[in-house]
């Protein structure tokens, strides 16, 4: 029996960040791992773990604009969100998202293999719970200090 996997839509990785987003829904978590595994051969290789992220990325996109908001991604610690919105516009297009998934895969892809297990994912999901759990007990951190400017260069006589 396959080990239970919670929300797939997002695998941990991101800083450690924690299965937040359920792709559509499914009976279970069996289901969903079946939803992404295609081909039913018990393993999520990089092409279904891809295709089953743009699903996952329109169906959060609840004002089907194209773009991910903080609000379509409850859940998301803002610090996550903000690591994958690489033009820092407030919003995750398709190929941001989907870069992060990819590098989520690539995290979670502990043997190597290029292909995920049921296990693979269960405990890429237990340690990105466990970072995401730390960081919230941990608190806010404080905004950094602002750096001193440079001095002036030396003028030579």
């Amino acid at each position: 029996m396959r080990p239970a996997i919670r929300n797939f839509g997002w695998l941990a990785g991101l800083a450690g960040l924690a299965l937040v987003l359920a792709p559509a829904p499914a009976a279970d978590d069996r289901d969903a791992f079946a939803v992404a595994d295609r081909n039913a051969d018990g393993r999520i290789d990089r092409g279904e773990f891809h295709d089953r992220m743009i699903e996952v990325f329109f169906f959060a996109d609840k004002n089907r604009d194209g773009r991910l908001r903080p609000s379509e991604t409850p859940g998301l610690p803002g610090p996550v969100f903000a690591a994958a919105d690489r033009d820092h516009d407030g919003a995750l297009s398709l190929a941001e998202f989907a870069g992060a998934r990819a590098r989520d895969f690539d995290r979670a892809d502990a043997d190597g293999d290029g292909l995920l297990s049921a296990e693979e994912i269960d405990l890429a999901a237990r340690s990105a719970r466990a970072a995401a759990a730390a960081a919230d007990a941990a608190g806010p951190k404080a905004p950094p200090k602002p750096s001193a400017p440079a001095p002036p260069p030396a003028v030579a006589d």
